[in-house]
């Protein structure tokens, strides 16, 4: 469990006081927070996007917008999540699960996707220049439709989704 050093702005008196709420947990942030997506704008906005969010459950938040670009999201829950335009460019996103996510219009670029499960996944209109997508799981039951980036002359992709195809045979 990842513990945050976490100070809370509260407004009182017409002054921004800031208070330090010590080192709490992501579950106790975000009860003081309003929602899994302020509470993840706090922690990038107090630590930066270089912060460890692996292992955070984030299943079913909507992260639209949001940039993760550089950040370790390894092995995050994002099982229903909205992620409209959210931005992961050079993430580490090892194991993280997108299932069932909707990744409209998101930014993979360069992002190391190593087996992430994008299960069911929406992925319209997504970019992914240079992420190697034929290591992750689940493209045979995405939602794809106009994404860029990958290198489908090469039969990459293709590979991938053949992969996928053999892996979704053998647990049968």
């Amino acid at each position: 469990m990842i513990i945050y050093h976490i100070a809370v702005h509260i407004k009182e008196d017409r002054l921004r006081k800031e208070r330090f709420l010590g080192h709490i947990t992501f579950d106790e942030l975000v009860c003081t927070c309003d929602g899994k997506q302020e509470a993840v704008r706090r922690l990038i906005i107090e630590h930066g996007r270089s912060i460890d969010l692996s292992n955070l459950p984030l299943g079913g938040a909507d992260l639209s917008m949001m940039d993760f670009s550089g950040a370790d999201l390894s092995r995050t829950n994002l099982d229903g999540a909205t992620l409209y335009g959210t931005c992961f460019r050079d993430a580490t996103l090892h194991g993280t699960c997108f299932r069932g996510a909707d990744l409209t219009y998101a930014i993979l670029d360069g992002a190391h996707v190593e087996r992430a499960d994008f299960e069911r996944a929406k992925l319209v209109r997504t970019s992914m220049k240079n992420t190697r997508l034929e290591l992750a799981h689940g493209l045979a039951t995405a939602r794809i439709r106009a994404v860029t980036g990958l290198d489908k002359r090469r039969g990459k992709f293709l590979q991938a989704l053949l992969a996928c195809a053999k892996e979704a045979e053998t647990k049968t």
